[in-house]
């Protein structure tokens, strides 16, 4: 923080701070009201705007609240328990064939619906 004062200090010693100054050091002390959307992301391997889409969809409950001056969105622990939960059972494993010499994302059957890899 820096004191709009600083230059002409009073004689009684004092520093005088504008109004956003002081705010940020409040905001900086201020604890976080839940999981933020980046924590969730991160937590998961996922994009914040996944996180963002699923929040909006309601598949994730989540609250506005205001944080460091801003309005996000913010998740409960036992909620984001449970979504993850979900959200790792759903995740497609990714295979590599070595044969073929890229990624699979589907697997594959051949006619006789036996299991290709």
């Amino acid at each position: 923080m820096v004191p709009y004062n600083k230059d002409s200090l009073q004689i009684d010693g004092e520093y005088r701070f504008s109004e956003e100054e002081a705010l940020k050091l409040v905001d900086a002390q201020e604890e976080k009201p839940g999981l933020s959307t980046k924590d969730i992301a991160d937590q998961l391997g996922v994009t914040s705007y996944t996180v963002t889409r699923h929040i909006k969809s309601g598949e994730l409950p989540a609250e506005r609240k205001m944080y460091k001056g801003l309005e996000r969105y913010f998740v409960k622990e036992e909620d984001f328990k449970m979504y993850a939960s979900r959200i790792l059972s759903n995740k497609q494993e990714k295979l590599y064939d070595d044969t073929l010499g890229f990624y699979l994302f589907q697997t594959l059957y051949d006619q006789d619906r036996a299991l290709l890899l």
